[in-house]
């Protein structure tokens, strides 16, 4: 009865010990990989993905992305000086994040058609509540 009762708890304490352990390990879906850290994406990749977005939305022409371009790569560098100002007040970054999008979206304006202005000042649609990520 006692090695029973020894074995029970026993395969029990394995039991939850191997749980917190997988449950800590970073994987892929169904894989034992483990999943890279992500790098952070360079000034220029930055700027392209704003840019792909804005020119998707707005059918910009080569012309307005090259411009358009300009502006989102002096608001990113912007961005990294802000934050080294900042130096960790979230209320001051947040404050001057506010004045450099704003900036920004007036720069973008002057280089937009009445059509394009419509759209872009069109307010966001929801998609739903935020993921809790």
């Amino acid at each position: 009865m006692k090695q029973t009762f020894l074995r029970l708890t026993l395969g029990l304490v394995l039991l939850f010990v191997s749980g917190a352990v997988f449950a800590q390990s970073k994987t892929t879906t169904g894989t034992n990989e483990t999943v890279p850290p992500k790098k952070p994406l360079t000034t220029n990749e930055k700027a392209d993905r704003q840019l792909k977005r804005i020119t998707e939305k707005l059918k910009l022409t080569t012309d307005q992305q090259t411009k358009i371009r300009a502006i989102i790569l002096v608001s990113i560098t912007q961005e990294d000086a802000d934050r080294k100002e900042a130096n960790g007040d979230m209320e001051k970054l947040k404050g001057l994040n506010r004045q450099r999008d704003e900036k920004k979206k007036e720069e973008i304006k002057k280089i937009l058609t009445p059509e394009q202005l419509k759209i872009y000042d069109a307010p966001i649609q929801k998609q739903g509540p935020p993921s809790g990520k």
